[in-house]
């Protein structure tokens, strides 16, 4: 098929710079084009890397690998294997603007005559500046090449010419071929806007020193030499004198002109000298009227001050008055009602003592004797004769006749919240659930897979029983027993054989550890998808209803997990782990999909199923190769309890140590997801075992702006500002102080200490309090990344902004939080949950090395939001969305407003526990209790209600389901305990 350009890029061991030249095409308006690499026999391990590496991502370039020919045998190969009607010759080391080949392409098909376009360059690396290239004269071209490296020709007039020379192996054959050009009637032309960029380094063509250069012109001349004639050369040389006599003239005129230009200059200054001496006057004139009028106003003020002060004075003194004898009146009133009481007290006293009434209380217990109680109280009674004798029977005996039946009730069982939660909960309505299940459109096989080995069978039998009980009937189990050397366990497996057609057993010879066992129940499988079940847990019989249920209503997915628990030895539930929905960020910190997870066996047969040497951790190196296969949107978790993970003792439900193989198998499995997918870091431990930390690398050396928006309070600015300048590791930062109406004196000495230091900037917002407009004011002077950050902060951790940073650089992240604590090393804040309220802080106030639920405190984790107490995001991205909101958020909810609207632009919301600051919170502007306004401050309550308004109306879907926040836990509190409510 042809095309209309064709980018020519020769490469010899320039492979750190070639990616760049490769990608300033594809950044191209004009998308009619091909791209072919010519390997001019590369030795560079780094170049091999990097073609390999083009070559796997864009098949659509074309990379010919060659023996090392030379720059000029590259550039013809390349030209012969276009496809293109012109062709653009880049080198590896420079890039082109986005819309070059647009433009010039649109000229030269103006013009047939036209052989050639060239733009001004760009130079950059070594030296920055741009070079304005002087417009296309043959003669001019012969005399010396201006047109450098890159220009967009025809392919014909290549042809015509016969190529580049590959005989000139010094260079400047690009220029020896623009001659050839002009030679043959082809004309050039120039488009004035820099669009070429080129690279300046010590390997630069255009740096070939005079020598070098002189030996390959007169070679050029040697073979051009119909075209440089004495006649010719004569002529260029009278041309450039009058040229260089013109510029003389012009020159000195100049000069002239700069002279009287600087003599007026001159009096323009003295003049505009006397007129500042004079407006000084009248200024220090003015000023000590101002003053003057100051004192009288202030004095105006004090005194009405202490007018009104003396009327407030009078005024409660009266009601101070009224106040003591309304409470006199009380008193009085209580005292004859205490007097009523205490008559009453000694009536009932002499009433409840008489033998009258105790006879009749003893009677009124023998009267509620029924025979239904006797016998109940005989059971009871004989039960304490045998156990404790005559006389506790006796004893018991007596006290049933003065104090009645209950007195050997039982007592009540009392139920934890999390048996309340299911009895709340988990009351199925079995008929209903069949006809739904009767009514499904879809209904796939799910094969359960089953790994056995030396399982106690009363453990086993209940393992089978629970996928026996399953609402929805179309299963297969599909058990693997891996060489068990128990005999019981062999009996138990035979005997569930032959019960169940959907049972399917394969023995195995041999021990393969889970893994192996693993993959061998996976050859038994049929089904569209695979669930995994260990040999001694349960599954919830709505297990596989639940699943099915969302494959009807969402048939794409291909990865589905749930809720899970522990089972006790004795049966009892206990400790739920209530999940997000995905969270990637987090599962890069915990496996936290574990169980019940549900895969399609599609992707699971792509993958290889599962790998030996990760055992312990086979199902997270599983899932972490599952996931690079399938899209974030196709997968779903169902936010209820489907598995029940039996601790037994010894076994990763009851304890996981940092020592553990299946430790070492997670990390194993995490460093080969980051090499994977190009991810620059390394593995770490996380704060407490099964917890990981993926550290990433900061790619290069971006600068931070840190705003810091304050009013007064100098000292604590002072102690924020300090502790950065101390503690911070990572130098490539400025602060950026925005003063909003300060008036205290040491404020503004404070700012006269600081502001010659080079990484802090000072600005002025003279306008009223407004969060979201001082910040995006602020934004306006930052760099590329911008951290916003309160006065009211205090830094911990010296690494907190490389361990902020290192989120931030990543493409699909768009805001980062940090972990805050309030001064007394409780929690202030690790993340914010929608629907606590409008938003809350989880976990707040739990001590600061609380690991939290399931580890949640201290994991890498994504979240619809985090405070802008703390929050470091991109200046584009901040710009795009529209930065804060000024109008309808002014003061409270901007930053979760700000990061609701980062997640509805497809970018995500990190929190990491590894940047740690104190957050002297409400020191800066106070509370918005909303009691404590009603009355106080009116027009602040009104503003409050307006923001809650706002949020609630705009970010409802949030408010109601935050995906990162279980529909199982809390709506009133933020310690993530158990929703009774």
């Amino acid at each position: 098929m042809k095309i209309s350009v064709s980018i020519i890029i020769p490469c010899y061991n320039y492979g750190k710079y070639i990616e760049e030249a490769v990608e300033s095409v594809l950044k191209q308006t004009f998308r009619d084009f091909e791209i072919i690499i010519v390997n001019d026999g590369s030795t560079d391990e780094t170049t091999l890397k990097v073609l390999k590496k083009i070559k796997k991502n864009y098949p659509e370039i074309t990379v010919i690998d060659q023996k090392n020919g030379g720059l000029a045998n590259a550039r013809n190969n390349g030209i012969k294997a276009a496809r293109g009607e012109f062709i653009l010759p880049l080198d590896a080391d420079d890039t082109i603007e986005p819309t070059m080949l647009e433009k010039c392409h649109n000229e030269i098909i103006k013009d047939e005559k036209l052989g050639n376009v060239y733009t001004y360059v760009r130079f950059f690396g070594d030296e920055n500046r741009i070079w304005e290239i002087p417009e296309y004269n043959f003669y001019e071209l012969i005399w010396g090449n201006y047109i450098v490296a890159t220009n967009l020709f025809r392919k014909k007039a290549w042809e015509e010419v016969g190529g580049y020379d590959e005989n000139m192996k010094n260079g400047y054959e690009d220029w020896e071929f623009l001659i050839r050009l002009g030679e043959h009637g082809w004309q050039g032309k120039l488009i004035k806007e820099p669009l070429f960029n080129y690279r300046k380094h010590g390997k630069s063509m255009i740096d070939d020193t005079n020598k070098k250069a002189e030996s390959i012109i007169r070679g050029i001349r040697e073979k051009n030499s119909k075209i440089y004639t004495d006649e010719k050369i004569l002529e260029m040389q009278r041309l450039r004198l009058l040229i260089d006599n013109e510029k003389f003239i012009i020159q000195q005129k100049e000069i002239a002109i700069q002279q009287k230009d600087h003599e007026l200059q001159q009096r323009d200054a003295a003049i505009q000298q006397k007129d500042h001496e004079l407006q000084q006057r009248d200024a220090a004139i003015q000023q000590k009227d101002h003053e003057l009028q100051q004192r009288d106003a202030a004095i105006q003020q004090k005194d009405q001050e202490v007018q009104n002060k003396n009327q407030e004075l009078q005024q409660k003194d009266q009601e101070i008055q009224v106040k003591i004898q309304e409470l006199q009146q009380k008193d009085q009133e209580l005292l004859d009602f205490s007097n009523i009481i205490q008559q009453r007290d000694r009536e009932i006293n002499f009433i409840t003592s008489s033998k009258f009434w105790k006879l009749r209380n003893r009677y009124v217990k023998l009267k509620g004797l029924k025979f239904s109680y006797f016998v109940e109280i005989f059971k009871k009674s004989m039960g304490v004769l045998k156990r404790d004798g005559i006389f506790v029977f006796i004893k018991y005996l007596l006290g049933y006749i003065l104090h009645g039946r209950e007195y050997f009730q039982r007592e009540m069982v009392m139920l934890s919240d999390y048996q309340r939660w299911i009895q709340k909960n988990e009351n199925h309505d079995i008929d209903a659930i069949k006809k739904e299940i009767e009514e499904f459109a879809y209904k796939p096989k799910i094969s359960i897979i089953t790994p056995v080995y030396n399982v106690d069978p009363k453990w086993l039998d209940k393992c089978i029983e629970s996928v026996k009980n399953q609402f929805y009937e179309n299963w297969e189990l599909c058990l693997h027993d891996d060489a068990s050397t128990k005999k019981g366990t062999i009996d138990c497996l035979k005997k569930w054989g032959k019960a169940d057609k959907r049972i399917k057993i394969s023995f195995g010879k041999e021990n393969q550890h889970i893994s192996g066992a693993s993959n061998e129940a996976l050859k038994l499988a049929t089904g569209e998808f695979i669930a995994l079940l260990d040999n001694d847990d349960e599954l919830s019989p709505n297990a596989l209803y639940e699943n099915v249920k969302v494959l009807n209503n969402h048939p794409e997915a291909n990865l589905i997990y749930s809720d899970e628990d522990k089972l006790e030895m004795d049966g009892t539930r206990s400790d739920p782990f209530f999940k997000p929905n995905w969270s990637l960020d987090l599962f890069l910190s915990m496996n936290y999909i574990c169980h019940l997870g549900v895969y399609r066996k599609k992707i699971i047969d792509e993958i290889g199923g599962f790998r030996k040497s990760y055992e312990g951790s086979q199902d997270y190196d599983l899932i972490l190769r599952f996931i690079e296969k399938t899209k974030p949107e196709r997968i779903f978790h169902i936010p209820k309890v489907l598995y029940h993970w039996r601790k037994i003792p010894g076994s990763t439900a009851d304890k996981f140590d940092y020592k553990n193989y299946a430790n070492d198998a997670a990390k194993k499995a995490l460093a080969e997801y980051l090499e994977r997918n190009n991810i620059k870091g390394k593995v770490l431990d996380g704060v407490a075992p099964g917890l990981y930390r993926i550290k990433r690398e900061i790619i290069g050396n971006p600068k931070v702006s840190i705003i810091i928006p304050f009013k007064d309070q100098a000292e604590i600015l002072e102690r924020c500002v300090d502790s950065i300048i101390r503690k911070t590791i990572y130098k490539n930062y400025e602060i950026i102080l925005v003063n909003n109406q300060s008036e205290e004196k040491n404020t503004f000495e404070y700012l006269d200490k600081i502001k010659t230091r080079k990484n802090i900037k000072i600005l002025n917002y003279d306008k009223p309090f407004n969060f979201s407009a001082i910040n995006n004011f602020a934004v306006k002077n930052a760099g590329e990344f911008i951290l916003f950050l309160n006065n009211d902060m205090e830094v911990i951790s010296d690494s907190w902004l490389c361990n902020m940073l290192e989120h931030i650089q990543r493409k699909e992240v768009g805001a980062v939080g940090a972990k805050l604590f309030y001064p007394n090393n409780t929690i202030q804040h690790a993340g914010v949950v929608m629907g606590l309220g409008i938003a809350g802080h989880p976990f707040k106030h739990l001590p600061s090395d609380t690991p939290g639920n399931f580890g949640l405190v201290a994991s890498i984790r994504n979240y619809c939001a985090v405070t802008g107490a703390c929050l470091l995001t991109k200046k584009e991205l901040f710009e795009k969305i529209g930065g804060f909101d000024e109008k309808n958020l002014p003061v409270a909810y901007n930053d979760v407003d700000l990061c609701l609207r980062i997640v509805e632009n497809g970018d995500s919301v990190v929190y990491t526990p590894y940047a740690e600051l104190y957050h002297y919170e409400s020191l800066s502007r106070g509370s918005d209790n909303e009691d404590e306004l009603k009355f106080k401050n009116p027009e602040k309550y009104a503003r409050v209600i307006s923001e809650r308004k706002y949020m609630d109306e705009r970010w409802k879907k949030y408010i109601d389901n935050d995906p990162y926040y279980s529909p199982n836990l809390t709506r009133t509190r933020e310690d993530f305990s158990f929703r009774l409510e």
